[in-house]
């Protein structure tokens, strides 16, 4: 599936129950997100499973619970294409598990304020 988010704001979502849940979840999808807000959704902002993706202009803020296992933006076994993407007051900023490929990461991502002490986890 093709899915496009264009100025879009994603704010307070249940996420759903288990593991992956999340605000918006993606499994083995084409997805591109442009100028767009995940805000304070339980759990996690996005997660991405099989998928490729493109996430630009864009910021992830506010996934604190539960406090020890929340992230903006995970992905697993996904590629993933940054431009512009703030992590702002997430437990932890991003995540991918090893069997993920970061592709072109173009300048600026920020990392401000999230809680653990590594801004990006990778699930060794």
């Amino acid at each position: 599936a093709r899915v496009s988010l264009t100025g879009t704001t994603i704010k307070n979502g249940a996420g759903g129950a288990g593991e992956r849940g999340a605000a918006l979840y993606a499994d083995n999808a084409d997805i591109t997100v442009e100028n767009s807000l995940f805000e304070n959704n339980y759990k996690h902002g996005m997660i991405l499973v099989s998928s490729e993706s493109r996430i630009k202009n864009t910021e992830f803020k506010n996934h604190t619970k539960p406090n020890f296992d929340s992230r903006g933006l995970a992905y697993y076994g996904s590629a993933i294409n940054l431009n512009n993407v703030v992590f702002n007051n997430n437990y932890f900023g991003l995540y991918a598990d090893p069997t993920s490929l970061l592709g072109t990461i173009a300048e600026p991502i920020i990392f401000n304020g999230n809680a653990s002490s590594s801004n990006i986890w990778l699930g060794l």
